[in-house]
């Protein structure tokens, strides 16, 4: 703020709630002893909700009015420091302590300046010591204001925001009482600032270094300076900063969220250290991504390792860089089934033999449609045993067909010529990993001229037998 008045004036703005309430330690002191003057200082409210504040004149000795001269001094800024603005549900780390004692006693070189014991906000305060605990690896900017007088003299003392962990000054500030000859007069001065982003947990506190004409005291409560300074101006603020303000050590990167340090813990305190995500609980799981074949097979650039959750086919799968597999074995697949009565003419590539008695499905996984086609999953091996029984005639050759494209794909079954001969037998594997696909075979007469039959009361009849290996 700034006011312009009649010679010797003194005059205070302050804050006052919506409610036209004093917000307590908000006055700025537009100081005694110049015709035009500036006062500067911070105030912290917490507000639930949008709410008004209003800053308004408070106190005064002598006439005076706020002044727009020098290129328009007064002004307020407003400043949010804390909220869900960075993660719904964090606050940052921030705190604020004051001097509202009674005017203190001269300082001595690299003395402590000993603000309140009991500071505000949720950083660690020592009050023996005057010092905030700053935490790695956050962004902090911390700033520091300081009222001080003598009562005799002018003075000027270099103070510093100083990091006593390290012994380092971290911003330095120039601050002055001038006119003394006992009238305690003081003038404002602007607040110290800097930045720091600490690699350890560090303590900071404001201290003095060194003084010119002799050593100033702190103002706190005008015990001593009376209507010359305003009470409990002087402060120590630290807020976090920056992109660590969702929560260190993450980083918010455009629409990415990361952390390169550390492990992280849910529904515990302290993550393994050997893991990069611990999750702890003995009510939930963990749900990876869930999807169809369709939605899997669509994802672009899928990388070495990538986990989804299959819902076409009930099993969890990875990606190993050019094909989707089952991350364990899942059911075994089972089945057998067989032909329970005699079949024939047969038409090369064309006819298909007939298996119509079910015997054995475990899984549930493999089925048959109008007893002569099979469908096999995706993302599995099947071993598939053909048995061709017995027959009646001349000899002929059986195989494996695709369904979908009509060709033979294994060897063939070979019956020799005669009346119930010997039986045809192969086994051919199929892979489904490989094509990602579901897979449709039948069984067809490839070559010869035969009629199926049985000899022994209807256990020889054709049988196929299916079952997935992996």
């Amino acid at each position: 703020m700034r006011a312009q008045g009649a010679a010797g004036f003194a005059g205070e703005f302050a804050v006052f709630d919506p409610s036209g309430i004093l917000v307590p330690n908000s006055e700025i002191l537009c100081a005694y002893g110049e015709s035009a003057s500036t006062g500067t200082g911070i105030i912290r409210v917490t507000t639930n909700g949008s709410a008004d504040y209003k800053i308004k004149a408070w106190a005064s000795s002598g006439t005076y009015a706020a002044s727009t001269d020098f290129n328009g001094r007064t002004g307020v800024t407003w400043k949010k420091i804390s909220g869900n603005a960075p993660v719904t549900g964090h606050s940052v780390d921030y705190g604020i302590a004051r001097y509202t004692g009674a005017d203190g006693s001269s300082l001595s070189a690299n003395a402590t300046v000993p603000f309140d014991a009991t500071a505000q906000g949720n950083l660690s305060w020592s009050s023996a010591y005057n010092r905030f605990t700053l935490k790695a690896n956050k962004t902090y900017e911390i700033e520091s204001y300081l009222a001080v007088y003598h009562n005799t003299v002018g003075v000027a003392g270099i103070f510093q925001i100083y990091n006593f962990t390290n012994s380092t000054s971290l911003a330095n500030g120039l601050y002055l009482s001038m006119n003394g000859s006992g009238g305690y007069n003081v003038n404002a001065n602007g607040p110290m600032r800097c930045v720091i982003t600490p690699t350890t947990d560090i303590e900071v506190g404001v201290r003095i270094a060194t003084a010119y004409g002799g050593w100033p005291s702190i103002i706190g409560s005008t015990s001593v300076v009376g209507a010359n300074g305003a009470a409990n101006q002087s402060y120590l603020l630290v807020k976090q900063i920056g992109s660590s303000a969702i929560v260190n050590p993450w980083v918010l990167s455009g629409n990415d969220v990361y952390n390169t340090t550390g492990e992280v813990g849910i529904g515990t305190a302290s993550p393994n250290a050997s893991a990069l995500l611990d999750l702890t609980s003995t009510t939930k799981g963990l749900l990876p991504p869930r999807m169809t074949t369709a939605q899997r097979s669509a994802i672009s650039g899928a990388v070495n390792g990538l986990v989804i959750y299959n819902t076409n086919l009930n099993q969890l799968e990875t990606y190993n860089g050019s094909s989707w597999n089952p991350l364990y074995s899942g059911p075994v697949y089972f089945a057998q089934y067989r032909a329970n009565a005699a079949q024939g003419i047969f038409t090369k590539d064309v006819t298909k033999v007939n298996f119509p008695q079910l015997e054995y499905n475990f899984g549930g996984g493999i089925t048959s449609s109008s007893s002569n086609t099979f469908t096999l999953p995706e993302n599995r091996i099947y071993r598939v045993d053909l048995n061709m029984g017995y027959k009646n005639g001349g000899w002929c050759r059986f195989g494996i067909y695709n369904t979908s494209t009509g060709a033979m794909v294994s060897q063939t079954a070979h019956m020799e010529s005669g009346t119930l001969s010997g039986t045809g037998v192969i086994t051919y594997f199929i892979d489904t990993k490989a094509t990602q696909s579901s897979y449709t075979f039948d069984v067809r007469m490839k070559e010869g001229g035969c009629t199926l039959s049985d000899v022994n009361n209807g256990t020889t009849y054709a049988t196929i037998t299916i079952q997935s290996i992996y």
